[in-house]
């Protein structure tokens, strides 16, 4: 206790007193420098592995796919069957994604995404992003009008949709 004090305000204690009460609390400083010097250990780990510069959302994808390879990402169900995507998988599935919008020449463009939630609509926004388009995330609780009008609003080029809205897109190309 009176290490704390002596580190935290130096000046009220006089030097008679610090070398009195050091002595005394010797070990204790022992103990406490070493905490000290294990806590600036854990402090510089922490900036050097989980605090640098990102460049883009899915250069933090990369990073993340690296540095837990083979973590489960994505747990979810699809016809009573339960899956799960490691962040490698689903990196690479985004990434695979990119290069096909490239393929097709749909760099640059306003792509439109609608669709439940699940990680093919994560992996097409970030192929969106990443091959130079404009994301524009439609919400499926608005009416059919709504949607109509938000897409032509949007100055939209491509749309993709999931599989539920397959006749609605059909109805309204």
């Amino acid at each position: 206790r009176i290490f704390w004090i002596i580190y935290l305000v130096p000046g009220l204690i006089s030097p008679r007193r610090i070398f009195k009460y050091s002595i005394a609390c010797l070990p204790l400083l022992k103990i406490t420098f070493r905490l000290l010097r294990i806590k600036r250990r854990v402090k510089d780990n922490i900036m050097e592995n989980y605090c640098r510069p990102v460049k883009s959302l899915i250069d933090n994808y990369a990073y993340a796919a690296e540095r837990f390879e083979n973590h489960v990402l994505f747990m979810f169900e699809r016809a009573r069957k339960d899956y799960e995507i490691s962040y490698r998988k689903f990196y690479e599935y985004a990434c695979a994604m990119t290069r096909g919008y490239m393929h097709l020449g749909l760099a640059g463009k306003r792509i439109a995404i609608i669709g439940e939630n699940c990680p093919e609509w994560i992996a097409t926004y970030l192929a969106a992003i990443s091959s130079g388009g404009v994301a524009v995330p439609i919400d499926v609780a608005l009416s059919k009008e709504q949607l109509v009008e938000f897409a032509k609003m949007a100055e939209v080029e491509v749309l993709v949709y999931s599989k539920t809205w397959a006749s609605f897109v059909e109805e309204n190309r």
